[in-house]
């Protein structure tokens, strides 16, 4: 059974991707929600099982170049598209402070290094935007760019 992407009792995206943010009242994650939705991976992150997952916002798709985003979302390249997603996806409840200077491995079996900076934490180059934003299994950190496996 595939499960629904907005059940809070399957995905720990649920509180994030279901509730607007204040300032521009607009949803944060619906692109990477449409992505998982489209990959089938949803049912990976059913049940219990504490996921960490680093969730590109709406603006870090939207800063890839189209071409790139398309290609990604073409049927030919459903493998790349799930070794993409699961790029974000780490095992455990990490919270900022535990991940600070660490690195840690995502369920694609890459390294995600996690490092601070003056201007706050880096996930593998990316900025974390928000932290610790709490899920029905787990936690999930705001990015401002799609992490690309292999780089």
């Amino acid at each position: 059974m595939v499960s629904d992407l907005t059940s809070p009792d399957v995905c720990p995206l649920y509180q994030v991707i279901s509730h607007p943010t204040r300032r521009a009242r607009t949803f944060i994650f619906t692109t990477l929600a449409a992505v998982v939705r489209g990959s089938a991976l949803d049912w990976f992150l059913e049940g219990t099982r504490p996921f960490t997952v680093f969730a590109p916002n709406d603006r870090a798709f939207g800063n890839m170049p189209l071409h790139e985003f398309e290609d990604l979302l073409s049927p030919d390249n459903e493998d790349r598209l799930v070794e993409m997603i699961t790029q974000h996806i780490v095992p455990g409840r990490w919270t900022s402070a535990a991940l600070r200077d660490q690195t840690v491995r995502a369920v694609n079996g890459e390294r995600v290094k996690v490092r601070a900076h003056d201007d706050g934490l880096q996930v593998n180059g990316a900025a974390l935007v928000r932290a610790d934003l709490p899920a029905s299994n787990g936690l999930v950190h705001e990015i401002d760019r799609v992490l690309i496996p292999g780089q």
